[in-house]
């Protein structure tokens, strides 16, 4: 019961902090209409493009209908355009609040830390300063501007292809979501290791750069009194400790990397013999099964990316919390 209370707390706090950055955003909530409508924009090209291939294949090619297939490569084609435009604005508008948001970010942490006490000041590091304010401070932005957005339209993004796949073959559809829960607890399994090690990589980072610091900027005084030598060794000893921490980190990641590889070549391949097998059965047409093979992949995805979407907002509240 302690537990559960200390996760909700945990959560809120989190929550809390999220909303509190999330504020950045209002003064920019016209643009942000903008970059949601090209997304809503982008995700519909993306759905409909499979059933497009669906109908030049079954009705178009198979019945020597060159009337509509020129009419499907028309559409195709005035769609590919449309989405250039669409997808360089969502560019523009992006990088545009992204900066913003940091400029006002970087401002209000400089300001507030001119603010604070001289014994705050005493008792952190240049280091620590310098590191919220760069890797820290962009991880923030990057989960502000970035990610909530894909997060919002994500839910709906996802129904509709649940809702496709099950119109086109509930049963295979139900047997790739009896299956999602392996890929959530692979993606979480992971996550809270890379936590861990995030975690420590970015306190001994921290600890490397404000030492080098102090060192260069006390560098006179380190040579008046011969101390060059043992600040050598020092430094050399802070820089193998960051290299077993990326090592942890690298290995972690190789695993994750090759198990997932391991995990998709399975499912892709069980759902490929599964749709062949029906075509060679007549039970799907070629055309049927070319739309339901893109559609279940990406259903694929989208349930993949619920395990990475959290795996990102995850480690990026590293840096929210700091």
């Amino acid at each position: 019961m302690v537990r559960l209370r200390d996760k909700a707390s945990v959560a809120f706090r989190r929550l809390s902090q999220l909303l509190r950055f999330t504020r950045l955003l209002l003064p920019y909530w016209d643009k942000q209409a903008v970059l949601y409508l090209c997304l809503f924009f982008s995700m519909s090209f993306g759905l409909a493009q499979p059933y497009l291939s669906r109908l030049a294949i079954d009705f178009a090619l198979i019945g020597r209908d060159l009337y509509l297939f020129n009419m499907l490569v028309l559409i195709g084609v005035v769609l590919y355009l449309f989405s250039i435009p669409i997808e360089l604005i969502q560019k523009y508008v992006s990088f545009f609040v992204r900066t913003r948001v940091s400029f006002d970010l970087r401002s209000r942490f400089y300001r507030h830390l001119q603010l604070l006490s001289l014994r705050f000041a005493q008792s952190r590091t240049t280091g620590e300063h310098l590191y919220r304010l760069g890797p820290d401070l962009e991880n923030v932005v990057s989960l502000v501007v970035d990610t909530i957005p894909s997060l919002l339209l994500f839910p709906l993004r996802l129904f509709v292809l649940l809702g496709i796949c099950l119109w086109l073959s509930w049963p295979l559809t139900l047997g790739v979501l009896a299956i999602s829960p392996i890929i959530y607890l692979h993606v979480r399994f992971f996550s809270k290791r890379q936590y861990g090690v995030l975690e420590e990589t970015t306190k001994a980072s921290q600890e490397v750069s404000s030492r080098l610091q102090e060192a260069l900027a006390l560098i006179k005084w380190i040579k008046v009194f011969g101390r060059e030598r043992s600040e050598w060794r020092r430094y050399l000893a802070d820089l193998v400790s960051l290299i077993r921490l990326n090592i942890r980190a690298i290995r972690l990641s190789l695993f994750q990397s090759e198990s997932s590889r391991l995990l998709n070549a399975i499912l892709v391949g069980g759902i490929t013999y599964l749709l062949g097998y029906q075509v060679i059965q007549g039970r799907l047409t070629l055309g049927l099964m070319t739309a339901l093979t893109i559609y279940l992949f990406q259903l694929l995805s989208a349930l993949k990316a619920i395990g990475s979407v959290y795996n990102e907002v995850y480690l990026k509240f590293i840096a929210m919390e700091r």
